[in-house]
């Protein structure tokens, strides 16, 4: 190995060394102040078990994610955006428990509430693996940003409550809120208060991603030394209730076959509603995670492939007795700014972890409760600044109101009340935004807008003239009840307010329809009855089958008023038809002279010249196939020849159709490409084939007629670009 890559290898695993176990002390940390939040109350005994739950969530969700992610960088933790969650879990059951079933024994109680959180846990874990399997990570990035934040804002009050109740010793509530200002209490939770109001202030000035564990570090350094001084010793620090006071225990934590047994399912179905919550908030914070690694790192990250990760990392987890973990976007940029986003550090992260695992559980009696509570405090004031603060500069007003809406429910009534609140609001903000967007994308006339079909002056003239007969709607999006109505009233309006001017086709194109709900097809007979009414056709193109299937059940179908085409062009062409008949045009009667007077001439002159070979087609004959050299020039002397072109296997899409007394192939003729497009016989027609190797000779012998074949199909490529800018500007305006 030359000796700079072997430097390189050995500076990267020293970074990756030191920034390990740095972030693994802060995972231990984390572990220990989210277990002193979920096991308190009877449950205090058994936080050593809590901490060692924490732990292996760290060990296997931390090295299981570090090996497996799109992003080498990511380090997984005990997550603190449900511990909040399974604090209330755990309360639940407790109370479920002592008050309905009169078991009050602690080991019983630990059994359960060990027992319902790890099967959340695997649940949350089966239910990520489907969603990044079915490809629904990208959903969730429709779930309303406000919602998000108030949920995220609401977890943060959460946390920061959590943090006190851990600083002070006792749970807040209403009866016992005013006990947080008596001087004994307060020399116990201000302290940690203070040191994370100054923790994130800090954070927003310097943006370090050492400040975090130097002042948590320092702090307890500090404490230290100030007790030693006063000749404090730490058994009098623990009773007195300044750290943790860790009962006989083990840290190891209870895997799952060890409880499974004990659980009543009755109180494990009563709790399911924390379990969709928990859920709900683990792929929203997940989602939130890796779209904001994306932004850190300058890379994109497969949230799908992050979904797979994370979930078969908490399905190992609960297994093993642990809990809910995934990527923690402050450690990954603490990864990333250590220059040690390599996937050895989260590894060794986990390891530290694990070690802990069989240390003395007197260990954790040296951390502070002023410690703990700092880091659950900072990480709530972190979700409050960002979800309420910064929000309020990047949130329009209406959007902000309900990030403050969700947080006051959670901080009013509670965490899973505020979380119906959001899912509420979501629905809400959805119907409403939805029905905002307008279903109709274009509303043309047919005296402006026109089919595909070539037609003659007069008949141009006659469609300009008489055109507004026909209305046509191109519909848009997803058509729910709402938006159907909405579309029902805009057209009676339109026919009631002119009514000398009403139309008598309208037109429906659904070829930009995504879906519509079943009740949609009250609103559609509706529709039908207003054109029974008001006496004009309603013509639907490009509907799905399912779809239609969809609305025929619900009484929706073909009769003599509605009618179904495949496309928009064949069902305009049907309507010009039917306003060429009333005005007294015979549609099927082409004139050659009608169309291009010179065009007679043209053909003659080149059949004197023997240039020409007669090809008569039988309907849906194919002259040309798209792809095919192009070294002949096409003149139509009667029938209908369609230009289609073939997008997909199994689709085509109709051009133009071309009468008696026009010129077919120019464009790929002239630039000497491949054929672009097919040309299919309509009905039976007579068409004559100039070859490309016959046009020398013609030039050298009548210059002047070559010359009044280029004039005349530069007429008709003119006039066919002003049809097509007539037909673009229509549907632009």
């Amino acid at each position: 190995m030359p000796p700079a890559q072997e430097c390189s290898t050995v500076c990267a695993f020293m970074k990756s060394m030191l920034s390990g176990m740095i972030i693994g002390f802060l995972i231990i940390l984390m572990s220990a102040s989210f277990a002193s939040v979920i096991f308190t109350g009877a449950l205090v005994e058994f936080l050593p078990a809590g901490i060692g739950m924490m732990l292996i969530t760290g060990v296997i969700t931390g090295g299981l994610i570090s090996l497996t992610s799109s992003f080498s960088g990511s380090i997984s933790t005990p997550q603190d955006r449900t511990a909040p969650f399974l604090a209330l879990v755990a309360a639940s059951v407790t109370a479920a428990l002592t008050s309905k079933m009169g078991i009050d024994v602690p080991a019983a109680l630990f059994a359960y509430v060990v027992g319902v959180i790890l099967l959340t846990t695997i649940l949350t874990g089966i239910i990520l693996v489907l969603i990044g399997i079915s490809g629904g990570g990208r959903l969730m990035r429709f779930v309303p940003f406000p919602v998000v934040g108030g949920v995220m804002a609401g977890t943060g009050c959460l946390l920061i409550m959590g943090g006190l109740e851990v600083m002070a010793g006792f749970a807040i509530e209403r009866d016992t809120i005013h006990l947080m200002a008596e001087p004994h209490n307060l020399k116990f939770w201000l302290p940690g208060l203070l040191l994370g109001l100054v923790l994130l202030t800090i954070m927003r000035k310097a943006n370090h991603v050492l400040v975090l564990p130097t002042v948590l570090l320092l702090g307890t350094v500090a404490f230290h030394v100030i007790t030693d001084a006063y000749g404090i010793p730490l058994e009098q620090l623990r009773d007195e209730g300044w750290t943790l006071s860790m009962p006989d225990g083990d840290v190891m934590p209870v895997p799952l076959p060890m409880v499974l047994g004990m659980l009543d399912w009755q109180v494990v179905l009563a709790n399911s509603i924390w379990a969709a919550t928990i859920l709900l908030v683990s792929a929203l914070s997940l989602m939130i995670t890796a779209g904001s690694l994306e932004l850190e790192a300058r890379r994109e990250i497969d949230i799908n492939h992050e979904m797979k990760a994370a979930g078969l990392a908490n399905i190992l987890s609960g297994f093993a007795g642990g809990m809910i973990g995934f990527h923690s976007m402050s450690l990954s940029r603490l990864a990333l700014s250590l220059r040690s986003a390599y996937r050895a550090t989260g590894v060794l992260a986990a390891a530290v972890c694990g070690l802990f695992l069989f240390l003395d559980v007197s260990v954790f009696e040296y951390i502070p409760n002023f410690i703990l509570g700092t880091v659950l405090i900072y990480l709530g004031l972190t979700f409050v600044y960002e979800w309420v603060l910064v929000a309020r500069h990047k949130l329009s007003k209406g959007d902000y109101a309900i990030v403050l809406l969700i947080l006051f429910a959670v901080i009013a009534v509670g965490l899973l009340e505020g979380v119906g609140v959001g899912i509420l609001t979501a629905v809400m903000l959805f119907v409403t935004r939805y029905s905002r967007i307008n279903v109709v994308r274009n509303t043309l006339s047919g005296d402006r807008y026109r089919s595909n079909v070539e037609r003659t002056s007069q008949q141009l003239g006659l469609l300009e003239k008489h055109g507004s007969d026909i209305l046509v709607l191109k519909l848009q999006g997803y058509i729910f009840f709402g938006t159907a109505h909405e579309l029902n009233d805009r057209l009676l309006k339109r026919i009631e307010d002119k009514p000398e001017h009403k139309p008598r086709y309208i037109i429906l194109d659904f070829e930009r329809i995504t879906g519509l709900d079943s009740s949609t097809a009250i609103a559609f007979i509706r529709l039908e009855q207003i054109a029974q009414k008001h006496d004009f056709s309603l013509l639907i193109s490009a509907i799905q089958p399912h779809a239609y299937e969809q609305l025929s059940r619900n009484g929706f179908n073909e009769d003599g008023k509605v009618h179904l085409f495949p496309d928009l062009d064949r069902v305009m062409e049907h309507c010009e038809g039917k306003v060429l008949a009333a005005a007294g045009e015979d549609v099927e009667s082409h004139q050659q002279a009608d169309i291009h007077p010179e065009f007679t001439d043209l053909l003659k002159a080149l059949g004197d010249r023997g240039v020409l070979d007669a090809v008569r087609l039988e309907e849906g004959e194919t002259l040309v196939e798209q792809g095919t050299p192009s070294d002949e020039l096409f003149f139509v002397a009667s029938g209908k020849i369609t230009a289609s072109i073939r997008i997909q296997t199994d689709r085509n899409i109709r051009l133009r159709v071309f009468g008696p007394g026009t010129v077919l192939g120019e464009v790929s003729w002239y630039r000497g490409t491949p054929r672009s497009a097919s040309l299919i016989a309509e009905s039976d027609s007579l068409v004559y084939r100039l070859s490309k190797e016959a046009l020398p000779g013609v030039e050298q012998s009548d210059p002047h007629l070559v010359s009044r074949l280029h004039r005349f199909i530069a007429t008709l490529l003119s006039e066919r670009l002003m049809l097509t800018n007539a037909s673009l500007s229509a549907v632009l305006e």
